[in-house]
């Protein structure tokens, strides 16, 4: 099921989906990655990390003038995806009435460097975005060089383990926000679908993991890289107002949730982050008391009074409709078989009231029973059902 309706509202994407004819009329390296069926409209193999790769690198271009290059064998960003994770940061620095000079660290920034590049176009916000692998270092450098953020966006190379505190102790410098899109796997044979929480009976995912294991793989997975992020806020506080992350499983935010709690950190929230056929969490928690998360759809109708109904079908009518309508002969019989039985049945009935007429007329004083049962069935085939 797609779930570009429940995108965030501001999303570009959740009513005007991609064109791929125009996009690939205007950008001859889109073109060669798109294919047409009978009826001429245009498809995207979404299992081809070349085509995935193209797609975002075309949609940055059209839809937010940037010119990136992401490098081969990593991670492909999502870009509706990340829109979803900027919009709800906006959210809450609106419902916090936080203004003016914004800044915030995107942890893991990624070759593409998207989350800063996108909100320094759209935003202005400035960055710090730390990087572990040396591709996607390299590459991310490149790209924000190429795009002229230089002035706005700050990418540092860190060694592994490192989330936030061995960035920020030693700096005096203090940020509005932090996001991150952490490894989900906690080893390979998770990252290869070899072992996971997948249920049996649920669909594959429609496009193909882009991931390296650097980016893919982390020791206990998302949920121990996201509960090290906890415990380092913990030294932090207000060195960074608002701490996110996404969560690519729904199973790992409970476990996420208890931790906030038992730490005390209570000033915390969730939200879905809906884009086609994906769905991803977000989990941000703040130790500034005038911090305020935006509150879902669903918390402000819990104070309505909700009716429950069960509606049951006394009759089936549904049934073989198809069948019915592509057989109109069968139809037909059908009456004309019902037609004939009601036909036999009044005929039967005129036979018994005649019957009976005859039994009021004939003397049968002289007769036993069985001589006037054998009577009424010589003369009336159906005097048996009538007696």
């Amino acid at each position: 099921m797609a779930l570009n309706k429940f995108m965030h509202p501001r999303n570009k994407y959740k009513s005007k989906k991609a064109n791929f004819q125009y996009l690939a009329i205007k950008y001859p390296e889109f073109r060669k990655h798109v294919y047409p069926d009978v009826s001429g409209k245009l498809f995207l193999d979404f299992r081809n990390p070349d085509s995935l790769r193209q797609l975002s690198t075309t949609l940055m271009k059209e839809d937010f003038g940037l010119d990136v290059v992401l490098p081969p064998d990593r991670l492909v960003p999502t870009i509706p995806l990340r829109l979803n994770y900027i919009l709800w940061i906006e959210d809450i620095l609106k419902d916090s009435s936080i203004k003016g000079d914004i800044s915030g660290i995107d942890v893991g920034t990624g070759g593409s460097c998207v989350y800063p590049l996108l909100s320094a176009r759209m935003n202005k916000w400035r960055f710090l975005a730390t990087e572990l692998d040396d591709t996607n270092f390299t590459c991310a450098v490149k790209n924000v060089e190429r795009n002229q953020m230089t002035n706005l966006i700050q990418v540092q190379k860190v060694e592994k383990d490192v989330v936030l505190l061995d960035v920020l102790e030693t700096s005096a410098a203090t940020y509005t926000f932090c996001m991150c899109n952490p490894p989900f796997f906690m080893d390979n044979l998770e990252a290869q679908g070899i072992t996971n929480t997948r249920s049996d009976d649920r669909p594959e995912p429609h496009s193909v993991n882009t991931a390296s294991p650097t980016e893919s793989v982390a020791f206990g997975g998302e949920v121990e890289f996201v509960k090290k992020m906890i415990h380092e806020s913990l030294e932090l506080k207000t060195k960074v107002r608002v701490y996110t992350s996404m969560v690519g499983k729904k199973t790992s935010l409970s476990p996420l949730k208890e931790e906030l709690r038992k730490l005390k950190i209570l000033n915390f929230s969730t939200i879905e982050f809906c884009q086609g056929k994906t769905m991803r969490w977000g989990l941000g928690w703040s130790f500034d008391e005038n911090i305020k998360f935006p509150i879902k759809c669903e918390d402000k109708k819990s104070n309505e009074t909700k009716i429950s109904m069960v509606l049951t079908a006394y009759q089936n009518t549904w049934s073989n409709q198809r069948r019915k309508r592509r057989h109109p002969k069968d139809k037909q019989s059908q009456e004309h078989s019902s037609d004939t039985k009601d036909m036999e049945t009044t005929n039967s009935n005129h036979t018994t009231q005649y019957a009976a007429s005859m039994i009021a007329e004939t003397d049968t004083k002289d007769l036993n029973t069985k001589q006037v049962l054998r009577f009424y069935a010589l003369h009336f085939s159906n005097a048996k059902a009538f007696l």
